[in-house]
């Protein structure tokens, strides 16, 4: 069974643990309770005890005295992602204030990373703009676009794209996402030298864009 107005309610409470679901419950068609009934019946016989043994009240796990995936899903995302402004503030920080990327072989890893961060803000009911997810982007690999050998595989792909989708932060975050597996797993850029974290302090100023078109290391690439 499938349905994609109940999969658009799931992500809803995904994006906000505090959502009261049952309004969307008691509207779902029969077809979408019988689905959200199997869901919630296979979340309690296949879950840890440790887990059962959350569900105290019926309200936690049922909708009119029938097992509710909605409500147990509801209820242990209160429980694991409680929105509150110190988490958040601290989640910001942590999404804002990253260190540029040193060593291409490593940008992979960085992204990992911003995207379970930008999960945990999405969790608190604040997803970051396509805006401030481009900055973040941008910010990482500051360091490493000056790198002259990394060109082709990553300096032409992000001038591209910048010129293409402006500060699309999702479609940055593809380009770099297919840049990194490329220097991870093509034996053409194994083994390069790093840029050291006080060239590093040195770049990463406002002037930095205007840098880059005019730097002999992405001097091939597109001009806008």
């Amino acid at each position: 069974m499938t349905s994609t107005d109940y999969a658009w309610l799931l992500y809803q409470q995904y994006k906000n643990p505090d959502w009261d679901c049952v309004d969307a419950i008691s509207a779902l068609s029969e077809e979408q309770l019988r689905l959200d009934t199997v869901w919630g019946v296979s979340l309690l016989s296949e879950s840890p005890e440790v887990i059962r043994k959350l569900f105290i009240k019926p309200d936690d796990y049922e909708f009119n005295g029938r097992a509710s995936g909605l409500q147990m899903s509801a209820f242990l995302g209160r429980k694991v992602n409680k929105i509150c402004n110190t988490r958040f503030l601290t989640i910001i920080n942590t999404f804002t204030g990253r260190a540029p990327v040193t060593d291409s072989h490593k940008l992979e890893a960085e992204l990992t990373k911003i995207r379970e961060v930008q999960e945990q803000l999405i969790h608190q009911g604040e997803e970051p703009s396509e805006v401030q997810l481009y900055s973040v982007l941008y910010n990482a690999i500051t360091v490493i676009l000056l790198q002259p050998e990394l060109n082709m595989v990553l300096g032409a792909p992000v001038m591209d794209c910048i010129k293409e989708n402006g500060k699309g932060g999702t479609k940055l975050l593809e380009v770099l996402t297919v840049a990194a597996w490329e220097i991870n797993n093509n034996p053409l850029y194994a083994q390069k030298a790093t840029v050291g974290a006080a060239y590093c302090a040195e770049i990463t100023g406002p002037e930095f864009e205007t840098l880059i078109y005019n730097s002999d290391a992405i001097r091939s690439s597109p001009q806008r």
